[in-house]
């Protein structure tokens, strides 16, 4: 049974980019996808390259057979059609059917405190380096293009020319980070971690889009 994060991923669909969007809420019976297209291996290994990830799950990568295993024992019903959703502990991953190539991996951080958030940040920090950029004081982004993270300096200098990122890490949390809350009566705090691909959110839909024509 999922536990209490799964649960509380419905109260934050409106913030999960497109396919992450489509994978977690659209249900449909399952149908037999094509061979997936040369576009869709030649992005993922793009992707993998990065090396982004979150336990032993890498954006991009074909499940091993230990994952696959995990998966089975672990599924997660209702998918986009030629996806299949599981959870590893406390790590979802969205990935391929045919390929098993993982698209998206997401955690989620229920009812934290703002210690909490300050301690994922830092850990976060240890594992991606310093972010790429913040918005709203709440959100926090690793952005990495082929030559792998992109740093600040960088996306300032290139954000008015337009970025569009491989691959992106997306902390967010309700609550402003660092915020001061009461001491007697603290506002729990709902976060969630997030590794997806626009580009390789982009081309498999358009596969999708293709084998449904």
């Amino acid at each position: 049974m999922p536990g209490p994060c799964f649960q509380n991923i419905a109260m934050r669909y409106y913030r999960l980019p497109l396919v992450i969007l489509a994978c977690f809420m659209v249900g449909s019976t399952p149908v037999s996808a094509a061979a997936v297209s040369e576009a869709v291996l030649r992005m993922a290994g793009e992707v993998a390259k990065l090396k982004i990830g979150m336990g032993e799950y890498i954006l991009g990568e074909n499940l091993t057979d230990n994952q696959k295993a995990i998966a089975r024992s672990n599924p997660i019903e209702k998918s986009l059609p030629g996806t299949y959703k599981f959870r590893d502990k406390d790590i979802f991953i969205v990935a391929v059917s045919e390929e098993d190539i993982s698209i998206g991996i997401y955690k989620v951080y229920p009812e934290c405190t703002m210690d909490d958030i300050r301690k994922i940040v830092g850990n976060l920090m240890l594992d991606y380096g310093e972010p790429t950029t913040t918005a709203h004081d709440k959100i926090i982004y690793w952005n990495y293009n082929k030559k792998g993270k992109i740093s600040r300096d960088v996306f300032d200098f290139e954000k008015t020319s337009g970025i569009d990122p491989l691959g992106t890490i997306k902390f967010s949390s309700s609550e402003g980070i660092g915020a001061e809350q009461s001491a007697e009566n603290p506002t729990p705090i709902s976060a969630y971690l997030m590794i997806t691909s626009d580009p390789l959110s982009k081309v498999f839909l358009a596969d999708i889009k293709q084998d449904n024509q």
